[in-house]
């Protein structure tokens, strides 16, 4: 089935693409158990995050606050059948020492590096190569690979259930995790070829959550807080200063 206006000529051109790709994921873990109550672990793995369908299918969507007339702004967004996984090869350490009344203190270190990083793109281009009036203006989203990345930091976690208090406050418990890193990347190429140096794409520098538990009597319930610091959610290809934080 393809739509067409009344004289029978297509509204829309059909587009296909295909990719495929072959891979190999080592890893290696190594447990050290010196007591009942504590575990060190190190391990070193590889792994691959394929983009979503929605940023793979060749499409365009025109935001409906677009202005079609000639001069106007168009707002849109299309996919990247061309679009690379990001691969990733990490090393992790943690020490783990287990608490009393199924409780756990964790401090864990992590390093990744980061090929293919998806950057969702901005940039700005004539409108009448896309069929829009003449003199308009697209403002263009689609996601992109940058080159080369890394993000590096620790982990704080910590979980007990109060089992040491009587009934019915031992079903009490919390669990607090705390997260910070630092990461960097290159972004995709602009159309002078030039790239530059930013945060990777959705990674906060500082993570936190607390949550307060009950577990009894065949009841679960749970009140929590997160919290993260700002992250990057979007980068104009050509001017830093317009990138887009969340």
């Amino acid at each position: 089935y393809a739509a067409t206006d009344e004289n029978g000529n297509p509204l829309v051109e059909q587009l296909s693409a295909s990719d495929d790709y072959l891979d190999f994921f080592p890893s290696i873990h190594f447990n050290y158990r010196p007591r009942e109550d504590l575990v060190f672990r190190l391990a070193y793995t590889e792994s691959i995050n394929r983009p979503g369908y929605s940023q793979l299918a060749p499409r365009i969507e025109v935001s409906d606050e677009s202005d079609l007339g000639p001069g106007g702004l168009i707002e849109a967004a299309g996919g990247n059948p061309d679009l690379d996984p990001f691969r990733a090869r990490s090393i992790d350490a943690y020490a783990e020492y287990y608490l009393p009344h199924r409780g756990i203190l964790s401090l864990g270190l992590f390093w990744k590096d980061i090929e293919d990083p998806i950057f969702t793109v901005t940039r700005n281009v004539p409108g009448e190569p896309f069929g829009f009036a003449p003199g308009t203006t697209v403002e263009f989203n689609q996601p992109l690979n940058g080159s080369d990345g890394e993000i590096q930091g620790f982990e704080i976690n910590y979980s007990q259930q109060f089992g040491f208090l009587p009934e019915p406050f031992d079903g009490f418990g919390t669990s607090i995790n705390y997260t910070q890193s630092e990461d960097s990347a290159q972004t995709p190429v602009n159309i002078d070829g030039v790239t530059r140096e930013s945060g990777l794409s959705g990674a906060s520098d500082e993570t936190y959550n607390v949550s307060v538990f009950f577990e009894k009597y065949g009841v679960s319930s749970r009140l929590t807080y997160q919290y993260r610091s700002p992250w990057l959610n979007a980068i104009d290809i050509d001017d830093e200063r317009l990138d887009r934080f969340w």
